[in-house]
């Protein structure tokens, strides 16, 4: 439930901040039973594609993968995802970096200088159709939900994702690795601390041309404020502030 903490977060966030833009948040909801599916079941997405399941621990996906259609009868002018969906991101970046999948370029470099600003990290990993081949060759449906063997599990599940995406700008985040506070970050508590949902906000501030970000406001040597302003006809007013972790820790929101 990692990602849909984040995206509730950040459009709450969003909201608070009055931010004029339009946001749709889904949040695909269900119970996580132990007998929901079993190996070798077929399934048919929204989308009308069917799929095999080949594991039922790689279940997450099976619901990403509808509210991705869903997503697309929107009609937006892009598809950000999130969601704690591989143990083997985890294994391949660990809690230093969260690696994304992207199509578009344009939203690569817009989540690249959010990161930079609010210090979360992100990681462009590769999204080839040799990962799209060993999905894509089922015995009983369109797709496998898994592959048969352990090589690349975060990019064969961003390719099996991808098959769900016809909208040119869409990103999909794997925060497995950076969902929890562990040890990092030593003025949190452990646990979960809402990385990813400032990153996005910040993201969205990025695109409007009535705000800016400073981050030069130091309060020690390792802390400064993120602080965002709104500029209108009648001045430029404080909008928010958030507070950074400088150098190589981690961004979490305060306030």
């Amino acid at each position: 439930m990692g990602g849909a903490a984040c995206t509730l977060a950040a459009v709450y966030t969003a909201a608070r901040l009055k931010i004029p833009i339009n946001v749709i948040a889904l949040m695909p909801l269900c119970e996580n039973m132990p007998g929901a599916c079993a190996p070798g079941d077929v399934v048919t997405a929204m989308n009308g594609k069917t799929i095999q399941v080949d594991n039922t621990d790689a279940e997450g996906r099976l619901i990403l993968c509808d509210a991705l259609c869903y997503a697309e009868t929107f009609k937006p002018r892009a598809i950000l995802d999130l969601a704690t969906l591989t143990g083997a991101m985890v294994v391949a970046l660990g809690s230093a970096v969260t690696g994304v999948y992207t199509n578009s370029s344009h939203v690569w470099q817009t989540m690249q200088k959010a990161g930079s600003r609010t210090g979360d990290r992100v990681w462009r990993m590769p999204l080839f159709k040799h990962y799209t081949k060993q999905i894509t060759e089922s015995q009983l449906a369109d797709l496998n939900n898994i592959t048969a063997n352990r090589e690349a599990g975060p990019c064969t599940a961003a390719a099996f994702l991808q098959e769900f995406v016809s909208n040119k700008h869409w990103m999909h985040l794997d925060i497995a690795g950076v969902m929890s506070n562990k040890s990092e970050v030593p003025y949190l508590n452990k646990g979960m601390a809402g990385e990813n949902m400032t990153q996005l906000n910040v993201g969205y501030v990025h695109q409007l041309q009535d705000r800016t970000v400073k981050t030069c406001d130091y309060v020690s040597n390792f802390v400064c404020c993120v602080t965002i302003y709104r500029h209108s006809a009648s001045g430029t007013y404080w909008q928010g502030l958030m507070l950074t972790c400088i150098g190589s820790m981690k961004y979490r929101i305060i306030v």
